[in-house]
């Protein structure tokens, strides 16, 4: 009997696992979207326009091919403008063409771009510029708009981010024609004619996010047309949508959390976030182990049907989820799901600190009349942590290459530890409760502004922290501190990787890939000005208690 009602209780709590996971199906909030419900007619003789023009447009040069940009749009009675200003790679230039809806106020408008060169593409992204010319010369045949359409061909992604900055931040004196406020905006990037999945990238700096619907209407369209969907346009990894592939959902979350902190989109669509736009990029994938195959001609298909999904739009998007992770294309959580995972681990520091700071007093000593709180020395630690952390953010703020910062963190380490020692070991507890307090309360903060940055920084420090805090003795600390210095994890572990060879020894190698992948995750600002003062000065401070 015992083992049956063991069995019935283990059917219960996977009947809620399910159940939780049904939950977590994507939805669309908006319901003004209607996806995949309206009849597309993009169709033979508009996609001639990508064959007619196809070896014209491989054969323009950089001098040449603004020019001719500019000229097709003009020829389809469109209101054409150029943008050029400086760039990195010298002068930038847009060509940007505004469809204005026939029936609004033109208060509000869509963008569609495409850029020619991105440092990711082999080729020039000639079918992405093709496609967005081809609609814009089918958009102009309609009047069904109820929001003016941009349609924006760059030089490169840097070039329509200027551009985007040059759209929100009007100069005196510099003509910038525009249009409505921009509701949504898509990236295209497709070198080739055929591709075998549909990549959609949405993140944005600092963890920022396009609102779940916009991916969801893409998703459900593209899907209606038979379209192989990838998220963060990253091959098989994002292909893999099988609901009950637990491995797949594993690594697709962690790899999102990695897109997430790293915070170096390669699309322009992050320029938009910053603006409160909703954007994404959509790139043709072909590393993708899959048997669908779509052209061109189908991917303006879904394009037609998605804006005009986005043409019923009421308002800009607000319902749905701002802050998610995507375990597939179908599956999300919200953030009040995995932010939890953050928070306790950080509340796992605070509960260790007020333990320390609880044995620090004197139990046996009689209560005052008063009853104030029995006194610790707590000048000498305070001074200890505010000298580690002003250290670190000099480190931040005043040094910009790596061999500097890592110098002041082996000075700081030295300085630690040449210190006196100090005449009693409540020293070392009550910095251990300082500090521990300062991770903690940080990383929290930083979780509401940058989840994934503060995820990967409180796991990297959370276990050594507490094995440090709850040590009898400073060895542990010094060990610690020395296996985790910034020095080491910066400067030591590759120069080894370098003299042995990673094919020789491989473990070496994946162990440097993986501490530069944690180092960049955290980003510069946590691991210099919070991870470093920690591990270089605080614990190496602690070993001398």
């Amino acid at each position: 009997m015992k083992d049956v009602s063991r069995l019935l209780r283990r059917q219960k709590v996977l009947a809620k696992f399910r159940q939780v996971a049904r939950a977590l199906r994507t939805y669309l909030s908006e319901n003004a979207l209607l996806p995949a419900q309206v009849n597309t007619k993009y169709g033979y003789d508009d996609y001639q326009y990508v064959y007619q023009h196809e070896a014209t447009l491989k054969a323009l040069t950089p001098e040449n091919r603004t020019a001719w940009i500019e000229d097709q749009f003009l020829s389809m009675g469109l209101e054409t403008h150029r943008h050029a200003f400086a760039c990195s790679t010298g002068v930038c230039e847009n060509v940007y063409a505004v469809l204005r809806a026939p029936r609004a106020d033109g208060s509000e408008s869509l963008v569609l771009t495409s850029a020619w060169a991105n440092e990711r593409l082999k080729s020039a992204n000639v079918y992405g510029v093709l496609s967005t010319l081809s609609l814009a010369k089918f958009w102009k045949r309609f009047s069904y708009w109820a929001k003016d359409v941009v349609l924006v061909v760059g030089d490169n992604v840097e070039s329509l981010e200027g551009w985007v900055d040059a759209y929100h931040t009007p100069q005196q004196g510099v003509a910038f024609a525009r249009a409505g406020s921009i509701q949504a905006a898509l990236h295209l990037e497709f070198p080739v004619f055929y591709f075998k999945s549909l990549g959609i990238e949405y993140d944005g700096y600092l963890g920022q996010q396009p609102n779940l619907d916009l991916i969801n209407t893409v998703h459900r369209i593209a899907t209606a047309n038979s379209v192989h969907v990838s998220l963060h346009g990253d091959g098989d990894l994002g292909s893999r949508d099988d609901a009950n592939d637990y491995e797949a959902a594993l690594l697709r979350l962690l790899h999102a959390i990695g897109d997430q902190a790293r915070a170096q989109p390669s699309g322009p669509h992050a320029a938009f976030k910053s603006y409160g736009i909703d954007a994404i990029t959509l790139r043709g994938l072909e590393d993708v182990s899959t048997p669908h195959l779509t052209s061109i001609n189908t991917l303006a298909t879904v394009l037609e049907s998605t804006f005009r999904s986005l043409n019923n739009l009421l308002e800009k998007f607000h319902q749905s989820f701002f802050f998610y992770l995507l375990s597939s294309a179908e599956h999300f959580a919200s953030i009040m799901v995995y932010i939890p995972a953050a928070i306790l681990l950080n509340v796992s520091l605070l509960v260790a600190a007020l333990g320390i700071w609880l044995e620090t007093g004197d139990a046996h000593a009689p209560v005052p009349h008063d009853h104030t709180a029995n006194e610790r020395p707590v000048a000498a630690p305070l001074a200890t942590l505010v000298a580690a952390f002003a250290w670190g953010g000099a480190t931040v703020l005043f040094t910009s290459s790596t061999e500097h910062r890592v110098a002041m963190t082996v000075l700081a380490t030295l300085v630690a530890v040449a210190s006196p020692k100090p005449t009693t070991a409540t020293h070392r507890h009550l910095l251990a409760c300082f500090a521990l307090t300062t991770t903690a309360l940080t990383l929290l903060a930083v979780s509401t502004i940058h989840y994934a940055r503060a995820l990967v920084a409180v796991t990297a420090l959370a276990l050594p922290w507490l094995a440090i805090a709850h040590a009898r003795s400073g060895s542990p600390a010094l060990a610690i501190a020395l296996l985790m210095h910034p020095a080491t994890l910066v400067a030591v572990l590759p120069s080894v990787a370098l003299t042995l060879g990673s094919d020789t020894f491989p473990a070496i190698g994946v162990a440097v890939n993986a501490v530069h992948g944690v180092v960049g995750m955290m980003g510069p600002a946590l691991f210099w000005g919070l991870y470093a003062p920690v591990v270089a000065a605080v614990w190496p401070r602690m070993a001398r208690c």
